[in-house]
């Protein structure tokens, strides 16, 4: 599929806006910022909501795609666990954007 210089370039603006975004977070995170001092930025960000299942997270993400949208699972993307509390719990994100897709 082509772009046309106009498409892209509001493509890398959009890129450029959601790095910002991001590093502002990983800041807040290095700066040893409270949960809810992050989770406040990130809703700073149009749109975000917080989903606290993180599978549900991303079921939701992926309906809600439309044409030309990026999404960015962050975090844990290599891992096979989730630690909730003092447990690891079997979870992949890559299993479950898959399956989000419907490819399983």
């Amino acid at each position: 599929m082509s772009h046309t210089s106009r498409e892209k370039l509001d493509l890398v603006n959009r890129t450029k806006k959601i790095i910002g975004q991001l590093e502002s977070v990983l800041r807040g995170l290095n700066e040893d910022e409270h949960c809810a001092d992050v989770l406040q930025r990130l809703a700073a960000a149009r749109g975000a909501e917080e989903i606290g299942d993180r599978g549900e997270a991303i079921r939701t993400a992926v309906k809600r795609l439309n044409d030309g949208d990026v999404l960015l699972i962050a975090g844990k993307g290599h891992e096979t666990g989730q630690i909730v509390g003092d447990r690891i719990l079997p979870f992949s994100d890559q299993d479950a954007v898959r399956a989000a897709l419907g490819a399983e």
